[in-house]
């Protein structure tokens, strides 16, 4: 099947993880070192391997699993995964904002689960951005997670991009 995809569309994926699990790992980390609650640590350890792969966006098993500690490290240690050639890749981040700002809190806070950057595929070390044509690249404002998946102006994008002449997609 890989071979016949010729479009991806993700919609607020965490394609560089999600701060909230990174955030809950540390939280966890924390408990453990407090005797009085350290069993509520235990808790963080029932977590499935997709939950786990949140915390930087892994898409390796062995990005993680090789580490002692079942649920890895705080940094981000992950191999890096370029998207494949053949396929068109279109991403769609939301955030809370209503409008454009470059403010910290801003970026935090993305649509409630993942941030923009995340969402867009961007990072810092530039090993792990997904190089994606900005014109491939959308950001929503005023859309929490959930409502990207049903808004009507996500959709009309979607299909805007999937529409065009194969030509302008080849940026």
């Amino acid at each position: 099947w890989f071979n016949r995809v010729n479009h991806l569309v993700c919609i607020g994926s965490p394609h560089q993880g999600a701060v909230l699990d990174r955030a809950s790992h540390q939280l966890q980390q924390l408990i453990k070192s407090v005797p009085l609650i350290q069993r509520l640590a235990q808790i963080g350890h029932i977590r499935s391997d997709g939950i786990i792969d949140l915390r930087h966006g892994s898409v390796q098993a062995d990005d993680w699993q090789h580490l002692p500690e079942r649920l890895g490290v705080v940094h981000d240690v992950r191999k890096p995964t370029p998207l494949p050639k053949h396929i068109k890749t279109f991403f769609i981040a939301g955030t809370l904002d209503r409008q454009p700002r470059h403010s910290k809190v801003s970026q935090l806070i993305g649509d409630a689960l993942v941030t923009v950057e995340s969402a867009l595929g961007e990072h810092d070390d530039w090993r792990y951005r997904l190089q994606v044509p900005e014109s491939h690249k959308v950001i929503f404002y005023g859309l929490n997670h959930l409502q990207l998946q049903y808004h009507p102006q996500v959709a009309q994008q979607i299909v805007q991009w999937l529409t065009t002449s194969h030509d302008c997609l080849d940026e």
